[in-house]
């Protein structure tokens, strides 16, 4: 399997055409497809690259392959992205592109590493004082969510059924700096505000105040 090969194969399975675009890999979700002669520790550094290790949101198959030339392809909202062209990645993952493109050794294990979908019907409820304001489906992606509090305006980021706090109001901050959630809730006292993640197992992952 050559490069050409990879990049047809994802297309008939619906990639869609070849773009790049930095502002399209920064919103959608992205699945990445190597072909690859260190499966181990290229699974860890592109995880890694990819944030996948913090938020722990994906699936990984390996499937072995013929001997091919060592290479990289990525899916960014069901589009066909070529990462090594200039301004379709971050610089560090094209970096890493690059340096698989230029080993002589040939692959021989096709590495599939995807967001996992988060389970049907699951979204991200939003309280304040416990009266409902807002609902969001976990499978769509928003940079801004911003909603009023008590001492003033929070904004959340929902990525890849990933939450996130970017904004907050609060004195402390520390809801701001904690990773994104997959599961349970996130809860900002001094706000009166609750964040919970149906469909998913029943926890609090943050409180803050």
């Amino acid at each position: 399997m050559n490069r050409r090969t990879l990049l047809k194969m994802l297309s008939l399975a619906g990639a869609g055409s070849l773009v790049a675009g930095l502002s399209l890999w920064r919103s959608a979700p992205t699945a990445y497809f190597l072909i690859t002669a260190h499966p181990e520790a290229d699974r860890a550094r592109l995880l890694r690259l990819a944030g996948y290790a913090r938020a722990g949101a994906s699936s990984v198959t390996a499937t072995p392959i013929a001997p091919s030339a060592q290479d990289l392809a990525l899916l960014v909202g069901g589009v066909l992205v070529d990462p090594g062209r200039s301004g379709a990645v971050p610089p560090e993952l094209a970096t890493f592109v690059q340096a698989m493109r230029a080993r002589k050794t040939p692959g021989h294990v096709l590495l599939a590493i995807e967001p996992e979908a988060p389970a049907a019907g699951a979204a991200v409820v939003f309280e304040r004082d416990g009266v409902v304001v807002e609902q969001i489906a976990l499978d769509k992606n928003y940079r801004r969510i911003e909603l009023p509090g008590a001492l003033g305006q929070t904004v959340f980021q929902l990525r890849d059924g990933r939450l996130s706090v970017t904004e907050a109001s609060c004195r402390h901050q520390l809801c701001r700096k904690m990773s994104g959630h997959t599961a349970g809730k996130i809860i900002c006292a001094p706000n009166r505000l609750v964040a919970t993640i149906t469909g998913s197992p029943v926890g609090v992952d943050a409180v803050t105040g």
